[in-house]
């Protein structure tokens, strides 16, 4: 998978700044991590988080941007014994609050793109009074976001279709700046021999780069269970 130097050389060579002259280094990887941004809205990783439970401990840190099921496993063998139920699931209880308490799982999202599951209090106390050997695999099910990568090594989990609708998005946002920026444009035309490209082109160039991206956009967009 593409590391963050990776997509960086690709993005330049995409802009046709391959010797790195025009653009800065740092817009680059800007460009690459917005375009993550936009790769996690569109296309969220499907993960699953396997809970090690505390006594007197009802809400866990899951790194999840929302749950879709969560279910109780046999500790030897990991075959699924119940479904632990959303706490407000039609038909199971009138009052979410009581439900949320005793019988289902509910789920908080937090500012850093993960979030805190609560399980059913009666069900954990009877769970961690068991002998640990003996105590089954909560298996938590959802979406989660690909972190930001900011250290040039790191490698960012994008498959061939996500890197290239990345590399879309960050060739829109630098033709987008070229179009709005007569003095990066004039480098841009002399350091990468496009001296035949004039504004209005430059401009066309950009909303081209602009409808490609939505393009790809539209036919990545993964919907979601939940």
């Amino acid at each position: 998978m593409p590391t963050l130097l990776d997509l960086t050389t690709r993005v330049y060579r995409d802009l046709a700044d391959d010797k790195q002259v025009v653009f800065t280094k740092p817009q680059v990887q800007d460009f690459v991590r917005a375009g993550m941004v936009e790769i996690n809205r569109l296309i969220p990783l499907e993960s699953q988080v396997d809970l090690i439970l505390t006594s007197g401990v009802y809400r866990y840190i899951v790194n999840l941007i929302q749950p879709t099921d969560v279910d109780i496993r046999d500790p030897n063998t990991g075959v699924p014994i119940q479904t632990i139920p959303f706490a407000n699931h039609p038909g199971l209880d009138g009052d979410g609050d009581d439900l949320k308490g005793r019988w289902g799982w509910a789920f908080q999202r937090t500012a850093d793109d993960r979030g805190t599951i609560e399980l059913p209090r009666s069900w954990i106390d009877q769970v961690t009074a068991m002998d640990p050997s003996d105590q089954p695999i909560i298996r938590v099910y959802g979406y989660a976001y690909r972190t930001i990568p900011y250290t040039d090594t790191f490698e960012t989990g994008l498959g061939g279709e996500e890197e290239y609708a990345l590399r879309e998005f960050a060739k829109a946002q630098g033709f987008d700046l070229l179009s709005h920026d007569r003095s990066l444009f004039a480098q841009w035309q002399g350091q990468t021999n496009n001296t035949d490209v004039s504004p209005v082109m430059m401009m066309n160039m950009a909303a081209t780069a602009a409808a490609n991206w939505q393009r790809r956009r539209g036919a990545i967009r993964t919907l979601r269970r939940w």
